[in-house]
């Protein structure tokens, strides 16, 4: 069993930096600097939150949902102004 939680955990640390590498390919794109550097600093500091704070009354996971949330946050407010700017013009 510890063999099958090893390879998801390693799974979802390539998913996490593969997600935030695709964050920081479209900030570039749709020309959001905030996201993009957000994105380009949540690469290594997002795991440094999530280890240190899990140690510190288990608040690290939190902070980094957050950070993330608030960035896919960004990621669907421009994606709704690349759709609308699109319905306009056609």
């Amino acid at each position: 069993m510890t063999g099958v939680q090893l390879i998801a955990f390693i799974t979802m640390v390539v998913m996490y930096f593969a997600q935030m590498r695709y964050l920081q390919w479209f900030a570039k794109i749709a020309k959001n600097n905030k996201m993009h550097k957000r994105a380009k600093h949540l690469v290594w500091s997002g795991p440094l939150i999530f280890i240190l704070g899990f140690m510190l009354l288990f608040l690290g996971p939190l902070i980094v949902l957050v950070l993330y949330w608030n960035t896919i946050e960004y990621l669907r407010r421009d994606v709704k102004k690349i759709i609308k700017s699109k319905t306009a013009f056609a």
